[in-house]
């Protein structure tokens, strides 16, 4: 049913989109902010999409900064936190593109409802962005 492929293509590009978001906040938010322990992401060895940015560009000495403890926001640069944020609108913009055989279906609303506070919250660590 169209409906139901519309849905799942939806689930899939808001995932993606929140695992973006969360990259970017394991980064750039407190604990205290974001109410979750943060930052640990490099510590284990997982990298995140900033980081792999930055390690395709620059080469791996930044995964290894990071994985001494280097701080995050110093070890990527500018054109990389551009390239993060520029990945979450896209991957919010494609969770909204989703939803278009929808219409104005039931739910519907309440699904874009989500990319929209998804949009804000990522507005708002681009505020907390060093770029």
């Amino acid at each position: 049913h169209p409906s139901h492929a519309a849905a799942a293509e939806f689930g899939l590009r808001l995932g993606i989109a929140y695992q973006v978001y969360d990259d970017l906040a394991d980064i750039l938010l407190s604990s205290d902010s974001a109410g979750k322990t943060l930052g640990t992401d490099a510590a284990s060895g997982k990298l995140t999409l900033p980081l792999l940015l930055e390690r395709d560009a620059s080469g791996p000495a930044a995964v290894e900064r990071a994985r001494r403890g280097e701080d995050l926001r110093s070890v990527v640069a500018p054109a990389r936190w551009h390239a993060s944020f520029a990945a979450l609108e896209a991957a919010i913009a494609a969770a909204d593109a989703a939803l278009a055989p929808l219409g104005e279906a039931p739910g519907a609303g309440l699904l874009r409802r989500l990319t929209g506070f998804l949009r804000l919250a990522g507005q708002a660590l681009r505020v907390r962005s060093p770029a």
